[in-house]
């Protein structure tokens, strides 16, 4: 994913119509490599990297509501990756032709430690009320996928997180997640994101295949 900003915000409106076609014939089942790009809107990427960095060690919950409080000069000053917490949400938005649009995120209170986070009862309760609400405003937009961070050991799927994804694309799909970073970003000074899907069991199989049998010919 690079970081570039598109200024005309007419992606972020979901073609029904469209949409309800790809959910038809689902082109992404035929060839996993269907879908080639990740839009992310501005409002987007801002809810996911104000929550990543809600994981620094300098920052402090109030009340128990767990809303994160800290000051932009201490998190700013603050490049290692020590101590930090990892957090996770989901993503809203829609898809097109080869394409898949982020247009908001929303945190989720979850378990975690500085390398991994895990959903919890309270997690799947406030996800539910949450797309309840966001339902009853008349919005087109659904649940596209899930984000967490890696604070400080760059953006890339682990096992576990495979595992996950494997599971939201098996349920959901199209499901996509995204990976941010951010003490990187606080350290360089650029979004440091990464988009992700992952391939079915059954293709890896059938590449492995392949490829012994192009071997076997030569």
């Amino acid at each position: 994913m690079h970081n570039s900003v598109i200024t005309d915000d007419a992606f972020l409106s979901p073609k029904m119509e469209l949409m309800e076609e790809l959910h038809k014939t689902q082109p992404w089942k035929k060839s996993p490599r269907y879908f080639q790009r990740v839009k992310v809107s501005v409002l987007a990427a801002l809810q996911m990297m104000i929550h990543a960095k809600r994981g620094s060690p300098n920052v402090t919950c109030s009340n128990g509501s767990g809303v994160a409080e800290s000051s932009a000069a201490s998190v700013r000053n603050e490049p290692s990756r020590e101590n930090w917490f990892e957090v996770m949400g989901l993503m809203l938005g829609h898809f097109g032709e080869d394409e898949m649009i982020v247009t908001s995120a929303f945190a989720l209170p979850v378990d975690a430690s500085e390398v991994e986070c895990s959903m919890n009862d309270a997690s799947q309760l406030y996800m539910l009320d949450f797309l309840q609400y966001h339902q009853r405003g008349g919005t087109q937009e659904g649940c596209i996928g899930w984000y967490h961070s890696h604070p400080g050991y760059t953006c890339f799927l682990s096992g576990t997180d495979v595992n996950t994804q494997q599971l939201g694309q098996t349920a959901h799909d199209p499901w996509l997640v995204i990976v941010v970073d951010p003490v990187r970003t606080i350290s360089t000074g650029k979004l440091d994101m990464k988009a992700f899907r992952t391939f079915p069991e059954n293709y890896v199989a059938e590449q492995q295949g392949t490829s012994q049998h192009t071997q076997g010919k030569h």
